[in-house]
């Protein structure tokens, strides 16, 4: 056989393999269907996102007369680690947006897949009243600070503005710190900071998302999908289309300074130098409470 000969023989097996049939490309039947929850930063506690997929594992089983085990975890490490293993996945919507899965639906809350969000203060009346006061965020462990940045416009340095940045396990433990006075501010959804006053009107999120991570066969998956938007989920105020997962995320922008007599670029801290004669440089304050003469 000539050499032409056979890279035609090759071609043709090849060919046959591509067009082989679909069903033989399938993923076998599990025999466990495996689901799990991470969504700090929706209506879900810790509490009731145990209680919701322990009860919607019994549901999917019900409907599909698998197996089917629900988890819940507290962190983005833990639920990263367990992540290969799921079929499905309500996830947190700033965990989304800093990691791509395939989300086939997204909450309601407030109305629409994205929610409108704020900065909500006891005590104070604008955001200038917080200045050394203390941050109540829902800790989803993915750039959290960067998150909180961008969400107030990139105006502010997190850290600097605000004396300490308290960490909450979920949305309601953060709101419900403000209100007890263990915090000052917190960055929440409208829909759910009742009573506190918002102060910064932030840019939409998207809600919680309903991730397929692990590919179940056609059928199967098709039946697991709509067991899963039928059952409900007052955490997300319900199931609808997709967002697009875009989050706020920031870097401070400094406003730019005119000096009479030299020009002074801020500091990546947020500070700036000022040359004293005889004196060398000097840490001046922040630029925004700097005035030159």
């Amino acid at each position: 056989m000539s050499n032409s000969s056979r890279l035609l023989a090759l071609c043709a097996c090849c060919a046959s393999m591509a067009w082989a049939d679909p069903a033989a490309a399938q993923p076998a039947q599990p025999t466990q269907i495996k689901l799990g929850i991470f969504a700090p930063n929706s209506r879900f506690t810790s509490g009731s996102a145990f209680s919701y997929i322990t009860g919607l594992a019994r549901h999917v089983q019900s409907v599909t007369g698998i197996p089917t085990v629900g988890r819940s975890y507290r962190s983005a490490g833990a639920f990263r680690r367990a992540m290969g293993g799921l079929h499905y996945a309500v996830v947190d919507p700033i965990f989304l947006c800093r990691r791509r899965l395939a989300v086939v639906a997204s909450g309601r809350l407030g109305g629409g897949s994205r929610a409108s969000w704020g900065l909500f203060a006891r005590g104070a009346s604008s955001i200038g009243g917080l200045k050394g006061k203390r941050l109540a965020l829902a800790a989803s462990g993915m750039g959290d600070i960067s998150f909180a940045e961008g969400m107030i416009g990139g105006r502010l340095k997190i850290k600097g503005y605000f004396s300490t940045v308290i960490y909450r396990k979920d949305l309601r433990s953060a709101i419900n710190a403000v209100k007890a006075g263990q915090a000052d501010a917190v960055l929440a959804p409208t829909a759910m900071a009742k009573g506190l006053r918002k102060v910064f009107s932030s840019p939409s999120v998207p809600n919680a998302g309903l991730a397929r991570i692990k590919r179940l066969p056609g059928t199967l998956n098709k039946k697991v999908s709509a067991a899963i938007r039928g059952y409900g989920a007052s955490g997300v105020g319900g199931w609808g289309g997709a967002a697009s997962y875009r989050c706020a995320s920031g870097r401070v922008h400094y406003p730019v300074v005119m000096v009479t007599h030299r020009f002074v670029a801020p500091a990546a801290a947020g500070m700036i130098r000022k040359l004293k004669p005889g004196k060398g440089y000097q840490m001046a304050p922040l630029i925004t409470h700097f005035r030159v003469r």
